[in-house]
């Protein structure tokens, strides 16, 4: 075994590890805070999930808008509280990784384990903006924090603590499901689970409880977030593939660096050396990769599905780089870590100077998040004009951004509607808010916001002598410009 020496890039106190943490989640308060940039199409979405809370919404669970809902009120309404919340629980997330490696191997291995997992692109992407991903890992940890002492512990607290976290994660995201599944295949198989049947029994019933209010208005919105979850995962038309694959497993090394990905398949490879809870974080997170890379290989798949693998890889590399006496190892393991540093300050950069500098892309990505407040004020001076009824629109993207800079939860005497021929709804809006829905009276004006100049065919039959009144346009680069047409109708 290599012990660390002092000047060692990994020798770190828990007292120094602590202050780190803190350090990179003020930084990133600090981001947010100062971010010029607006919010996504997803973040404006969760932010009008807020203003009304439910126990569920069209394509996800409740818990980012009750979080929303939460900051908002408190700090008020800006793109700065409504990601709020992101930055506290990664850091929540970090202490939770800190306890959970403590408990499997030691306090070395714990902050050098904490300090890879708030340095992870994941991580530093994922502590800037607010997504169902982030209460989601935060539950997921502390699920896995709480069936270590569940197994560990005859006290009744913990099952109930296991099945309520893992209940929270559950109402984060669906993916929360990963941890159920794999928790009753080890009920099933595993002579350890099988002689802890009672205490998971428990579990599985806290767990029922905190999901049951979720699954109650499922029910009764036609199992609207299920049908979307299937709709997303799309296996009805496969179409076996090895690019999805690839691209997948591309985007992974991305997210959490080559050399940590690679470390623990090495990790994984050694089987003799696996303890009764490093097999624990095996289970926790090679099957997810697996399912996932079989997903990409039958259709296609997002980076970020296989995010609650991430949790058991960086704890079981925490003790492979702890106890690793491979000098070409070690070099490859710091180099990634100096990446991900790099990678920590450069999107903190990003995200404050709201520009890609020194990075140069053709098609810059932040232009989606510019330019809105700007187009909204155009758009308001009509709805002050015209007084319409309601405004329509045609895209997602438009109807949440425009809804949250416009402020028209807000505004009471403005409907919005959602103008689509599209029969089975594939997102909230179609779904609560479909044109062929509507209750404006016949002959009431409205104002339809629109990329193309005019009416679509399809929907012609909707309105009386319609007329572009206006329109509001954003350079969003020398080469792209997003324009978009106000055009006054009548209802028929």
């Amino acid at each position: 075994m290599i012990y660390f020496k002092k000047k060692n890039i990994f020798e770190l106190n828990t007292k120094k590890t602590l202050l780190l943490l803190l350090t990179i989640l003020i930084i990133r308060i600090i981001s947010i805070l100062n971010s010029p940039l607006g919010l996504s199409v997803d973040e404006a979405q969760y932010w009008d999930w807020s203003n009304k809370i439910e126990f569920g919404y069209f394509s996800k669970p409740p818990l980012i808008a009750w979080l929303i809902a939460f900051t908002t009120y408190i700090f008020g309404i800006a793109e700065w509280s409504i990601r709020l919340s992101s930055p506290i629980m990664h850091f929540l997330t970090a202490l939770i990784i800190w306890l959970i490696s403590k408990n499997i191997y030691n306090a070395k291995v714990a902050n050098l384990s904490t300090l890879i997992w708030a340095t992870l692109p994941l991580t530093s992407f994922g502590s800037l903006i607010i997504s169902t991903d982030t209460p989601l890992l935060m539950f997921w940890c502390l699920s896995l924090l709480t069936l270590l002492k569940t197994l560990e512990s005859n006290k009744n607290i913990w099952p109930i603590l296991l099945g309520t976290s893992i209940g929270l994660g559950f109402l984060a995201k669906y993916a929360g499901l990963y941890f159920i599944t794999i928790l009753i295949f080890l009920i099933i198989f595993n002579h350890r689970f099988k002689k802890n049947i009672f205490k998971f029994i428990i579990t599985i019933c806290s767990f029922l409880l905190v999901c049951t209010p979720n699954i109650y208005w499922n029910y009764i919105n036609d199992f609207s977030t299920f049908s979307h979850t299937a709709y997303n995962a799309n296996l009805n038309a496969i179409s076996l593939n090895y690019i999805e694959p690839i691209k997948f497993i591309t985007s992974q090394l991305i997210i959490c660096g080559p050399f940590v990905l690679i470390a623990y398949l090495i990790k994984v490879i050694k089987i003799k050396t696996y303890n009764k809870n490093e097999f624990l974080l095996i289970c926790f997170s090679l099957p997810i990769l697996v399912v996932i890379i079989a997903q990409a290989f039958l259709k296609t798949s997002n980076a970020n599905w296989a995010a609650t693998a991430f949790p058991g890889i960086v704890i079981l590399i925490g003790s492979f780089i702890y106890n690793q006496k491979n000098k070409l190892i070690l070099v490859g393991i710091k180099l990634n870590l100096f990446i991900n540093f790099i990678i920590f300050f450069l999107l903190t950069k990003i995200f404050i100077s709201g520009d890609l500098n020194p990075i140069h892309l053709k098609s810059d990505p932040l232009r989606k998040l510019k330019g809105y407040p700007e187009q909204s004020k155009i758009i308001k001076s009509h709805l002050e004009t015209e007084k319409p009824s309601a405004l329509i629109f045609s895209r997602r993207n438009d109807i949440t951004k425009f809804s949250y800079y416009l402020k028209l939860f807000e505004n009471k005497e403005i409907k919005r509607y959602y103008l689509t021929s599209r029969v089975n709804p594939i997102n909230h809006y179609e779904y609560n808010y479909h044109f062929k829905d509507h209750t404006i009276n016949k002959g009431e004006v409205i104002l339809i916001i629109n990329r193309l100049d005019g009416v679509n065919k399809k929907h012609i039959k909707y309105f009386d002598n319609y007329e572009t009144i206006g329109t509001t346009i954003f350079n969003e680069s020398k080469d792209s410009v997003r324009k978009y047409y106000i055009i006054k109708a009548y209802i028929k």
